[in-house]
C-alpha cells in the first residue's frame, strides 16, 4: 500500500490541567482577557524557535529518526458559538468575547505543512510523514504539556478534475 500525502496536518490544542490551567487562568483575570488569548500566547511561546530549534522540530526529528525543522508553523483558533463537550475550560472569562448572547469559544491550533518540512541542509526528510507520526507528536505535546486533550486533523490535497 503506497504512502498518504497530505496537504497539511492540524493539531487542536484542549485546556492544560492543573496547576498550569490554574495559572493561566489567573493570568486572563489579571488581564481581563480570555482564557484562549492567554493559553494562545502561551502555546506561542512554547512553539516558538529557541536556539533555532522547538518542541516540534525535536519531537519530529526523533520520531523520523533524523533532524528536521517543521519550517513555519501556522497558529489560528478553532471557533464555536456556544460550548461543546470537553471544552468548558475555554469559556473563562470569554464574556469579553460574545456577541447575541453567544459565546464564542476559541480554542488554539497548530498547523503544519509537510512540503516546509526539511533537514538542516533543505532536504525532504528520508521518512514520509504519516498519520501515525502526527498522532505521535499530538500524544507527546499533550503529555509534556498536561493537555487534557490533542485532537488532529490531516488534509488530503485537493483532486484534480479532468473536464470533457
Amino acid at each position: 500500500m503506497q504512502p498518504q500525502q497530505y496537504r497539511d496536518f492540524t493539531l487542536v490544542f484542549g485546556a492544560p490541567s492543573g496547576n498550569r490551567y490554574e495559572m493561566l487562568c489567573g493570568i486572563a483575570d489579571q488581564t481581563e482577557r480570555s482564557f484562549s488569548e492567554v493559553y494562545f500566547e502561551y502555546l506561542s511561546e512554547i512553539f516558538k524557535p529557541k536556539d533555532s530549534t522547538n518542541l516540534i522540530d525535536e519531537t519530529l526529528s526523533v520520531i523520523l529518526d533524523e533532524e528536521v525543522h517543521a519550517g513555519e508553523l501556522y497558529m489560528d483558533y478553532q471557533r464555536w458559538f456556544g460550548e461543546r463537550q470537553g471544552c468548558s475550560k475555554f469559556t473563562h472569562n470569554c464574556h469579553f468575547h460574545s456577541a447575541n448572547d453567544k459565546i464564542l469559544i476559541k480554542i488554539p491550533l497548530l498547523m503544519l505543512f509537510p512540503e516546509k518540512i526539511i533537514t538542516p541542509s533543505g532536504e525532504t526528510p528520508n521518512t514520509q510523514i504519516e498519520k501515525d507520526h502526527i498522532e505521535y507528536l499530538a500524544a507527546v505535546i499533550g503529555k509534556t504539556l498536561q493537555l487534557d486533550w490533542v485532537q488532529t486533523l490531516l488534509t488530503y490535497p485537493a483532486v484534480k478534475t479532468v473536464g470533457i
